[in-house]
């Protein structure tokens, strides 16, 4: 398998706000908020599980919070991927990537992830 990620991810449920930004496949979504849950974090962006489709390409504000951190983290980015899942609801995971990775917020950002990383590596030792 072509493994494309750039940064490494950790499985970390976190959450996170979207704001639509804009939507050029689905233009009523735009300017809407959601509450979501993420699936993984990255430096470069985020897995999320969400009820709703967002499409590809859309553009988005997100607000996150970590448990470990009192910080609220800011990013614009847009949507990559998405993958539809079935059941009882119709649900997707979609990818985020983050649109500036060299912003001064970023090395905040960087930081906390980086934090993040450490605390499941030990977890894992233990």
């Amino acid at each position: 398998m072509n493994e494309r990620r750039k940064f490494q991810r950790v499985l970390e449920e976190v959450e996170v706000t979207i704001t639509v930004q804009s939507s050029p496949e689905a233009p009523d979504m735009e300017g809407k908020v959601f509450p979501f849950k993420s699936v993984d974090i990255s430096l470069g962006g985020l897995k999320l599980w969400v009820d709703i489709p967002v499409p590809i390409g859309a553009s988005l504000e997100l607000d996150i919070v970590f448990d470990h951190t009192p910080e609220k983290y800011r990013h614009t980015g847009n949507v990559a991927w998405v993958w539809v899942g079935e059941g009882l609801i119709e649900w997707h995971n979609i990818g985020i990537e983050f649109d500036e990775l060299e912003s001064p917020q970023f090395e905040a950002w960087e930081s906390a992830v980086l934090v993040l990383l450490e605390m499941k590596q030990s977890d894992e030792l233990i």
